[in-house]
């Protein structure tokens, strides 16, 4: 006999007469022994059922509404976060990057972080945030994960701040008519000059004893080079032996090569020509006037204290040596004076420089 079950609407109680036989029924493979079944049990069984209905439906409720949220995107975006622990987290990076950029996290947030790689190698990382990649490598991953906190909190300023309007350009200046200067002197190389000077000093060794030395002289000048012709007179000197003098004045000239490796400094190299001329004194019976020529290379070095464009003061020192020594002497006397071997002339001069 097959089991009869009735059924009534919700809230009515089911029929006593709901016993079952015990008979067999038929599974597959193998045969089971029903048992009887009471009115109590089915009402057990129904009620079971309506429990496990609610529940299947909440949890359908429940995956229903995990979907809209991933679909809806309501909440912060999910970055897949991929990076190692000492590098830093999610939650730190969400802490970091609202307090850089305050409301606009959620602009600034990456679609892509991933750092990878190890302390040996070094490290890598790969940012996507507003529609552009950056690709980053360093040796330390903090710097990365701090890197990648400043590009996406540039990321929303930049959007935000428009460049300014570029600046009208001003008219040009309206530029008042000169005169026409006139055209600067040319320094492409050295310019020739001419010089003229004079000078005062003092003169040991060309006519006897120390004696005063006056010098004019005319030069020219290329660049550092230039070289001088000048005259000197020496003022005249007495000697006397044995009651017996002259008195001995010099003319000279000389002629110098010179160069200055310094602006406050020249040399001069050159050839001395002195006429000295004698003329004994009351004590000789006859009086006699006689001169001789005195020949000497000499070398200058000029002290330049003062160097403009058209005057230079110089102090030099100058020293010589005579290859031929005139002598002054007495016919049938004695000698009176012969030129010394070493000369010395120190001479304070000033150079007037033409053009």
């Amino acid at each position: 006999m097959s089991p009869r079950v009735l059924s009534k609407p919700r809230g009515a109680a089911v029929v006593e007469d709901c016993t079952v036989e015990a008979g067999l029924f038929a599974t597959p493979g193998r045969k089971r022994r029903a048992r009887a079944v009471s009115c109590m049990d089915l009402r057990r069984v129904v009620i079971a059922s309506h429990h496990l209905g609610r529940w299947v439906a909440l949890v359908l409720l429940v995956g229903g509404l995990a979907r809209a949220q991933e679909s809806g995107g309501i909440t912060a975006p999910r970055t897949p976060f991929e990076l190692p622990v000492e590098c830093g987290t999610e939650a730190e990076f969400r802490t970091e990057l609202t307090r850089l950029v305050g409301p606009d996290v959620e602009r600034a947030w990456p679609s892509t972080l991933r750092i990878t790689g190890d302390a040996t190698a070094g490290y890598r990382l790969t940012l996507d945030v507003a529609e552009n990649r950056r690709e980053f490598e360093h040796s330390d991953c903090r710097v990365l994960f701090r890197s990648a906190l400043v590009v996406a909190a540039a990321s929303v300023q930049t959007a935000e701040v428009a460049p300014p309007p570029p600046a009208p350009v001003p008219p040009p200046a309206a530029v008042p008519p000169t005169r026409e200067q006139p055209a600067a002197e040319k320094t492409d190389g050295p310019t020739l000059r001419a010089t003229a000077g004079a000078g005062a000093g003092v003169a040991v060794g060309v006519v006897p004893g120390a004696t005063a030395a006056f010098e004019a002289r005319l030069g020219g000048e290329l660049g550092a080079f230039g070289v001088v012709i000048g005259g000197r007179y020496f003022l005249p000197r007495y000697v006397e032996v044995e009651g017996r003098g002259v008195d001995i004045q010099g003319f000279g000239l000389q002629v110098a090569f010179r160069v200055e490796p310094i602006e406050l400094l020249a040399l001069s190299a050159g050839f001395d020509a002195d006429l000295l001329v004698g003329k004994g004194t009351a004590e000789i019976e006859v009086p006699l006037e006689d001169s001789a020529w005195t020949l000497a290379p000499s070398l200058e070095l000029a002290l330049i204290p003062i160097n403009t464009r058209h005057l230079s003061v110089e102090l030099a020192v100058s020293g010589r040596v005579a290859v031929q020594r005139p002598v002054f002497e007495v016919t049938g006397f004695r000698t009176l004076y012969q030129v010394p071997p070493f000369g010395l002339v120190s001479v304070a001069r000033g150079t007037f420089h033409f053009f």
